[in-house]
């Protein structure tokens, strides 16, 4: 359900979480000072040391151990001091409890490395599909093939490996989309000739970041460049793709798609020329 999803996001920020934590063992501590020292009521500082290492970070679990290792030491002392005696089992108590927290606290940090472990892998894992995924895109532009035929099958391919709507080569004239233009699926509106390019020229990076992405009324597109013609460069539009990390994967794209146009360009020169 979206409310619980909200809530989960609220509880972990970071200021959140490290209050609620603190909060927690503050409430512990009050309850533990107030109690028979004969009860064992110290082993609730458990619950701040887990509640720190699911929600935030490995530094905050480490102070909340210290922290409950202090509290659990303080209450004890205040306790002897308020009944005037201290007996071993008390002793002996407290000390338990304090393994507990350590050994607590040591699960906590392991289930956070853990995790931690399988979110690299994980990240690792789709980052090598991408560069094969991309890698089978170029490959197949690869071959003796024109401009124009490499356009067409960028286009395809773009659209399979960014999960696309649609993917656009298309000329700039002023603030209007023009041709040449290539597209997939063929028959799209996106970026049609002739309509307004305002929202696309105002997108163009004009740093070397290749692509930026921006909100449009079909949602999330990517927008770049390409140069593909001596002194002419098309304008690339991705509609809302749904690959992660599509703006950098559409970038390194773009990188490898000019200079094959380049080489395709300067066959189609020399078959000119041996033609004449």
């Amino acid at each position: 359900m979206k409310w619980i999803s909200s809530i989960a996001r609220f509880a972990t920020r970071p200021v959140v979480a490290t209050y609620g934590s603190m909060a927690l063992l503050f409430v512990g501590l009050v309850v533990d000072l107030n109690s028979d020292q004969a009860l064992v009521v110290s082993i609730i500082y458990n619950i701040p040391i887990v509640v720190s290492a699911v929600l935030l970070t490995r530094t905050l679990t480490v102070w909340t151990i210290v922290l409950s290792l202090a509290a659990n030491a303080a209450a004890g002392y205040a306790n002897a001091i308020d009944v005037g005696e201290t007996s071993g089992f008390t002793v002996a108590n407290r000390v338990l409890v304090g393994l507990s927290f350590l050994l607590v606290g040591s699960m906590t940090l392991l289930f956070e490395r853990s995790r931690q472990d399988v979110h690299d892998l994980e990240f690792h894992e789709e980052d090598g599909e991408r560069e094969r995924a991309l890698r089978h895109v170029i490959t197949d532009l690869s071959g003796p093939l024109t401009r124009d035929e490499i356009l067409r099958r960028a286009t395809v391919g773009l659209r399979e490996l960014l999960h696309a709507d649609a993917v656009v080569f298309t000329g700039l004239d002023g603030d209007r989309f023009v041709e040449p233009r290539w597209s997939a699926p063929e028959f799209t509106s996106v970026a049609e000739p002739g309509k307004l390019a305002t929202w696309a020229v105002d997108a163009l990076p004009v740093t070397t970041v290749p692509v930026i992405m921006v909100r449009t009324e079909r949602g999330l597109t990517g927008v770049g460049r390409l140069a593909v013609f001596d002194d002419v460069e098309l304008i690339v539009v991705v509609s809302r793709p749904d690959r992660t990390r599509a703006s950098q994967l559409l970038g390194e794209a773009i990188m490898a798609i000019e200079p094959l146009c380049a080489r395709a360009a300067e066959f189609e020169r020399l078959r000119g020329l041996s033609s004449d």
